[in-house]
Formats: C-alpha cells, structure tokens, sequence
C-alpha cells in the first residue's frame, strides 16, 4: 500500500508459524516505492490468519492497523493499533467492540480501514454473539483509542464478506462488499457488489446493488477518481478460469 503520493509502501506478512486459533502478523516499510523494504516489525502475534488486516494513515502521520485478532475460546473480533512513530512501534491494540463472535475456524474476512477529516472509520464482518451475520461500522475520534458504538451498514442482505471502504475528498466513505439479496422462494440469489455511501455525519444510506454480472462475485474493492468516478472491481467464474471485471460510475449520478 502506498501513502499518497509519496514514496513510502507498506506491506504484510503472515507466518508458518500461524494456526486456527492465531498467529504472528508483521509489517515492513519501504521508503523508495517498494524496491526495498526494511526490517520486520512483529504488529500482532495472535491474527486470525487467514482474514487480511488493513492498512490507514492518520491527519498527522500515524499509522493505523486493524485485524482480526483471537481471543481466548476461539473468540474473533477486531482490534487496532496504531504508530506514532512512522510504523517504528505499535501501540497495545484496542478492541473496536465486545463482538464475541466466537468461531472455531477463520472466516476469511478482514476488516477495512479509512481517515476523513481526523476521524478513523472502521468496517468490518461479524455475527457476534446473536449468530446474526452483518458488517458493522464505527468511528474513533481519538486516534483509534477508543470507539464508538458500531451499527449495522448490511440491511437484510445475506451472506456478507469481504468489506472495502475509501473516502472522497468531500470526507463521504464509500463502503463496498459482497452478499446476496433476500428471495421470497428460500433461494439462493448469485452474490454480488453492493455500495453504502457514508456522509460526514455518519448517516448510511441503503446497500445499492451494483450491476454488471450475470454470475455470482467474489473479493469486491473499491477506487475513487476525479470528477467523482467511481470504479468497483471484482473477481467471477468464466468457465474453467477467474476473470477481473470492472464496473464504473459516478457519486450523485
């Protein structure tokens, strides 16, 4: 991941040593664009290991770092932890909600990061306690010390995964995932994109279902450009292979 557009890119890496109740995650950094990278610095040493962490930089320079952490009993909810210092150290992490999603096995579903005008926002998969399966959202105000009460962004859409969320230069988010919608037979619908926009304020509109595939999708993500386009990109089946497709749009059209 690059900041911006300066020369900094960050990374991750998971380790052998990861197992079904945790393991080591590190991160290293590179000050001229990902040609090289320096040493090592151990974030975590009990990640869920397959769900991927990610990756935000705060209004003054810090780091910001969100993954899915075990806690003892199998229990998998999502902490942050943040440097001060360019990525040198990390803060003790600071678990975003008392989920207590507890699963004997990893969901494969990581959480998504994104800064706007100071504030650090959060998405991220979950059941919780109640067994309900939704993505949630929350906000820190303080530098991901502490954070609000997260709410439910999904609606009644089913089979929520892979969240992706960006912010544009109005400070509005834009949230990104995969479900399926509700039928009225007991079916099951193909799984496609769908997009929240977030205002400043923290209002969310409903999941907007994003057109464009005849077949079921997988591993959505999201980019903003000029002019307030929008691109979504994601992964489906064509025959025997994968194929990456592109959707475009605009904010407000």
């Amino acid at each position: 991941m690059l900041r911006g557009r300066k020369t900094e890119a960050f990374r991750w890496r998971g380790s052998l040593e990861s197992t079904r109740t945790g393991g080591p995650r590190s991160y290293s950094k590179s000050v001229d664009r990902g040609a090289t990278f320096r040493q090592n610095v151990r974030v975590s040493k009990d990640a869920c290991p397959c769900c991927r962490p990610s990756l935000a930089f705060g209004a003054h320079g810090e780091v910001l770092v969100a993954w899915r952490r075990v806690f003892p009993g199998e229990i998998r909810d999502l902490v942050v932890s943040a440097s001060y210092d360019g990525g040198l150290t990390f803060a003790e992490s600071v678990r975003v909600h008392d989920d207590d999603w507890k699963l004997k096995g990893c969901p494969d579903c990581g959480p998504t990061l994104a800064e706007s005008r100071g504030a650090l926002y959060i998405a991220w998969m979950t059941e919780g306690k109640d067994e309900h399966p939704r993505i949630e959202f929350a906000c820190s105000d303080d530098g991901a010390k502490t954070f609000g009460h997260p709410f439910d962004v999904t609606g009644e859409i089913l089979d929520l995964d892979h969240p992706a969320m960006r912010t544009a230069d109005d400070g509005t988010l834009w949230l990104a995932f995969q479900g399926r919608a509700p039928t009225t037979n007991g079916n099951w619908s193909k799984t496609q994109a769908y997009i929240v926009q977030i205002n400043p304020g923290g209002v969310a509109s409903k999941p907007i279902p994003v057109p464009g595939s005849e077949n079921s999708i997988a591993y959505p993500t999201i980019g903003l450009g000029s002019g307030g386009r929008l691109f979504l990109a994601w992964t489906q089946p064509q025959g025997d292979r994968l194929e990456a497709m592109l959707s475009r749009g605009r904010t407000g059209s």
